[in-house]
């Protein structure tokens, strides 16, 4: 549906003989970026509560990672962001969490998967200032920057 949108867009600005401005995100390495909070928040949002808003929460928090190299294991560092590999909500969770995204820029937000177009027709010349702002408003909230923690 995103596509037959998207294609129906631009024919229509090409029709008018405008021009449209793109942002094509590939989020693929995203899934394991976005922070639990943003995820939960974004649930909640979305109309999940109570319990069901509190066991998705417990599942995502709380989980710690760790190595084995040569028969050690290293100490186990907490895990703040992303989805565990293999949930069947994962994809779920990355929409839902996503579909924020579209309240930070000014732009039309379209997204399958874990690919996303941002797009708006050109309307002045000072757009392009505009589009930067949102792509790096985007990029902040699709690869937020990681937190550093001195826990132990």
């Amino acid at each position: 549906m995103q596509l037959v949108q998207m294609s129906h867009h631009f024919s229509q600005v090409l029709l008018q003989r405008k021009k449209a401005n793109v942002i094509l995100l590939d989020c693929t390495k995203a899934f394991g970026r976005i922070p639990h909070g943003i995820i939960v928040d974004s649930l909640s949002k979305h109309g999940v509560t109570d319990r069901l808003l509190a066991l998705f929460s417990d599942y995502l928090r709380g989980r710690s990672q760790r190595v084995m190299v040569d028969g050690y294991f290293s100490d186990g560092q907490p895990v703040k962001s992303g989805v565990p590999q293999g949930l069947v909500l994962g994809p779920t969770f990355f929409t839902v969490a996503v579909n924020s995204l579209s309240t930070c820029v000014k732009l039309t937000v379209l997204q399958y998967a874990d690919d996303v177009v941002l797009h708006r027709t050109v309307s002045s010349e000072n757009i392009h200032l505009r589009m930067q702002l949102d792509r790096a408003r985007a990029e902040n909230f699709v690869w937020p920057k990681r937190e550093t923690s001195t826990e132990n």
